[in-house]
């Protein structure tokens, strides 16, 4: 499957909303208490918009540095993943819906050029370990995969109520349509675009299943649960439990050694 195209970035992108917590969240913590988590927690919950913007845009420029050993790529990938977190969030309380949209296209863009690069952009020595190279990059695979799947999972929450006004028509028009020539209405695009966000939710989310059914990650995908008293990641999580649970998954991928 193809990415989207998004001739916006990140790096272009800023904010002026600087109210906190638009989008109201559950007041309440629900995976694991230790020290990274809670402040993942109070950053997520008490920053605005604009202080959640700038925070995401450190972490990827410090992961942008140059990387020469394992530490240097372990601490890239958990930075680059972080970033896209904070995005995320920053998205998640943008009031106005086309910044909403616009930010979360350029995110998702910025995962699907770490997903088609990350062997040249995770890249040590030959005399260093590859088997612990080809480990950290199989979960940062696993969580980029899982930040996909809940992005198209956000744009086609966002789209509903397009897809709420087209979907009369559309049937309408599946019906009555004489001859696939038929000009196709603008409803009709409108609404296919935005059913493909479900289709590469879908498509990216049983990628991370496939993934995590691999040896490496099997302990890794153990251990996670474990930390989140037997708690799976859905995709219907709020937004707020599922980039906790991110985190602790950068955290455990902080944790690989060499």
């Amino acid at each position: 499957v193809k990415p989207l195209l998004q001739s916006t970035t990140v790096d272009n992108l800023t904010s002026n909303n600087t109210n906190s917590n638009v989008l109201n969240v559950p007041d309440r913590l629900t995976t694991a208490t230790n020290a990274s988590t809670k402040s993942n927690y109070a950053n997520l919950k008490n920053m605005s918009t604009k202080e959640l913007n700038s925070l995401a845009r450190e972490k990827k420029k410090l992961a942008d540095g140059e990387k020469r050993t394992f530490e240097d790529v372990k601490q890239s990938m958990s930075l680059y993943l972080e970033s896209v977190c904070y995005f995320i969030q920053c998205a998640h309380d943008e009031p106005i819906l086309d910044q909403r949209t616009t930010l979360l296209s350029a995110t998702l863009s910025m995962l699907q050029h770490l997903v088609y690069n990350y062997e040249k952009m995770f890249h040590i020595p030959a005399n260093q370990s590859v088997d612990a190279l080809n480990n950290i990059r199989q979960k940062f695979l696993l969580i980029n995969y899982w930040l996909q799947s809940f992005i198209y999972q956000l744009q086609y929450n966002i789209n509903l109520p397009a897809i709420e006004r087209c979907v009369h028509q559309v049937t309408e028009y599946c019906s009555h349509s004489k001859s696939p020539a038929d000009t196709n209405p603008s409803f009709l695009y409108e609404f296919s675009k935005c059913m493909l966000h479900s289709y590469q939710s879908n498509h990216y989310w049983n990628k991370a299943e496939r993934l995590k059914r691999e040896e490496p990650l099997k302990k890794f995908v153990e251990q996670l649960l474990r930390q989140n008293q037997n708690r799976r990641l859905t995709r219907d999580d709020t937004t707020l439990d599922f980039l906790l649970y991110i985190f602790d998954a950068i955290d455990l991928l902080r944790l690989t050694i060499a």
